[in-house]
This record gives structure tokens, C-alpha cells and sequence, in this order.
């Protein structure tokens, strides 16, 4: 008797755990079955989407490399911009000697004749 009170009071618990249990297994069916649906999307959406990540990067390469050719030529330009300023500029200072030494001769010349005659002037009309 003891045994059988016992296999019942068992069965009533493993009864109790039970319908305890199928709210889970029901819920636990579900996500299975969504994750399936989801699985099944992915399945049909990730290649396209694979694709797409393949045309972009692609693109960004393209134009990076066409951003460093674009860059590398800048330079070159800048480079050539500051040969040509650099030469511009010793030219002018090799011309500014060349004209400004004859030319600060001349005016001295022209000065010192200007008092010359100035003096010259003074003197011989003064005479008179």
C-alpha cells in the first residue's frame, strides 16, 4: 500500500512537471519553427546581399586607387609648382642684379654730373 501511494503520489508529480512543461515545448516549437523562417529568408536574401557587399567593395577600391593615382599627381603638379616659383623667383634676383647695380651706377653718374654742372653754373654765372 505504501508502494502504491508512493507510485501515485510519483505519477502526480511527473503529471504536475508535465503540464508545467508543454507551455514551454509549445513556445519552445515556435521559436524553432520562426527560426527556421528566418534561417530560410537568410538563405534566400544572403547571396544577394553577399553580392552587393562584393560590388562595393570593389567600387571603394576603384576609387581609392583612383584617389591615390588623383593624389600622387597633385603632388607631382605641387612639386612642378614649386620648382617653377623657386626658379621665378632666383631669376628675378639674378635680373635685380644685373639691373639694379648698372642702374644705381647710372643714377650716381647722373647725380654727380647734375652737381657738376649745377656748380658749374653757379660758378660761371656768378663770373658775369
Amino acid at each position: 500500500m505504501i508502494i502504491e501511494i508512493s507510485i501515485l503520489i510519483i505519477s502526480i508529480a511527473v503529471l504536475a512537471l508535465i503540464l508545467f512543461l508543454i507551455p514551454s515545448i509549445i513556445q519552445l516549437r515556435r521559436s524553432a519553427k520562426r527560426i527556421e523562417e528566418v534561417s530560410g529568408h537568410l538563405n534566400q536574401q544572403l547571396p544577394a546581399i553577399l553580392e552587393n557587399i562584393n560590388q562595393i567593395t570593389s567600387n571603394l577600391n576603384t576609387i581609392l586607387s583612383n584617389g591615390r593615382q588623383q593624389a600622387e599627381k597633385l603632388g607631382e603638379a605641387t612639386s612642378n609648382i614649386k620648382i617653377m616659383v623657386d626658379d621665378i623667383v632666383d631669376f628675378e634676383k639674378k635680373l635685380m642684379h644685373r639691373v639694379e647695380d648698372p642702374l644705381i651706377e647710372t643714377l650716381t653718374t647722373i647725380a654727380a654730373i647734375t652737381r657738376a654742372v649745377r656748380a658749374f653754373l653757379t660758378i660761371f654765372l656768378n663770373r658775369k
